[in-house]
């Protein structure tokens, strides 16, 4: 049975990251399902996207949300209101609680809500707040998704009182346009033919473009303790191509390859050729660039810090370590000394992880499972808030 589904959340603009890139990843995959879906936001009318979506968009302004969700949320079998800390969350609960709409909420992916804000003042501000606002939304909701293991456990421990019916569900990726899968390696080999027959391992550099440096210091140390092999091993730095100082620095020139911002074709053909994916620390879209390695069944080499690291761990198909000079050079020694063997087992791992857990269509069905349950319960005149069968998501998923 079909659902109408509407999402209301602050904007749709693709640059947007995050939630809104979750949102429409998500939706593109629920269309498939045939399922019905629309979108309620704050952006300005005319804008670009909004026409280029493929499906309704309600844009109201701030002063008529209240009034809009309060006419039509019942018309819908469930609304999805992404994020915690925003107005749209809040006003969001204000008329849902009152109406026959059973909603969810998408958790944003590093429930500690950074705000370039002082940290005592931004935890003050946080406890403040928390009791009055954004608790009640997660109590009454019929069910709270996380992105990933660590940001549900983050949420337990940043936030008191907290009472949420959880669920997991991972942010979803296409994988490989057709057509890509089976070309880009050798096309990324053929604008890089110095590395072809190299041992890859890739990392892309931050939004500023800056290369990691505690990563060259500990390719460094493991090129002075005779682990990294010189003539056969390449670090390859995608999106750094500017900055050279840190690799003269550690005197790394002739193993470190820097490149640009590479084009989704180019990155895709990265990914392919390399041994494993580096992700040091985290950034906004770090969770992407994993389920995209899963994808083409590339192995994640991953700091404890990127929320992400216990699902790499969870599908053996990679290994995690500490953010720190000395914690990556234990992931590559440790990623040295498994056998070919091993390594192939972690590279099929990692296809199987994205066929289950990563990809946009493992979301879309994960999503439609719960809706169904929930939906049913609250129409059985059950308690949606917390029925015993459902409060343990391990149980279900």
């Amino acid at each position: 049975m079909p659902l109408r589904i509407l999402h209301a959340l602050y904007t749709v603009d693709p640059k947007a990251a995050g939630l809104t890139e979750d949102v429409l990843l998500l939706s593109a995959a629920h269309r498939g399902l045939k399922h019905r879906i629309e979108i309620l936001t704050f952006d300005a009318p005319g804008t670009s996207w909004l026409l280029e979506l493929g499906m309704p968009v309600h844009r109201v302004a701030s002063r008529q949300f209240l009034q809009w969700l309060r006419g039509h949320a019942a018309g819908y079998d469930c609304v999805l209101v992404s994020g915690i800390a925003g107005f749209n969350a809040f006003r969001a609960w204000q008329v849902l609680r009152e109406v026959d709409a059973p909603y969810f909420i998408f958790a944003p992916r590093h429930p500690g809500f950074p705000s370039g804000l002082p940290k005592q003042f931004e935890k003050w501000k946080q406890r403040l707040c928390w009791p009055w606002a954004g608790y009640p939304l997660l109590r009454d909701a019929h069910a709270v998704f996380f992105s990933s293991e660590e940001a549900r456990r983050q949420a337990r421990q940043s936030f008191w009182p907290y009472d949420c019916h959880e669920f997991l569900l991972t942010c979803g990726v296409a994988g490989p346009p057709a057509g890509v899968a089976g070309g880009a390696r050798d096309e990324f080999f053929a604008v890089h033919p110095e590395l072809l027959g190299k041992r890859i391992f890739t990392v892309f550099a931050d939004g500023s473009g800056n290369v990691p440096d505690i990563l060259l210091g500990a390719v460094r140390t493991l090129l002075d303790a005779g682990r990294w092999e010189r003539g056969s091993m390449r670090l390859l730095i995608a999106g750094g191509a500017g900055d050279t100082r840190a690799v003269e620095l550690h005197d790394l020139g002739d193993i470190v390859t820097l490149v640009g911002k590479p084009p989704d074709r180019e990155r895709w053909g990265m990914l392919q050729a390399s041994e494993a994916l580096i992700q040091p620390t985290h950034r906004e879209n770090s969770g992407r660039m994993v389920a995209e390695a899963f994808s083409v069944g590339t192995p994640v080499l991953i700091a404890r810090g990127v929320n992400l690291w216990r699902e790499v761990m969870l599908h053996a198909a990679g290994c995690a370590g500490d953010d720190t000079a000395e914690g990556y050079a234990e992931l590559f020694t440790h990623w040295f000394d498994q056998s070919p063997a091993e390594r192939a087992a972690m590279r099929t791992h990692a296809r199987q992880g994205f066929e289950t857990h990563f990809s946009e269509q493992a979301a879309a069905n994960t999503l439609t499972a719960v809706a169904y349950l929930l939906i049913g319960a609250s129409r059985a005149n059950e308690n949606p808030n917390a029925p015993e069968i459902f409060r343990n998501e391990t149980d279900f998923l």
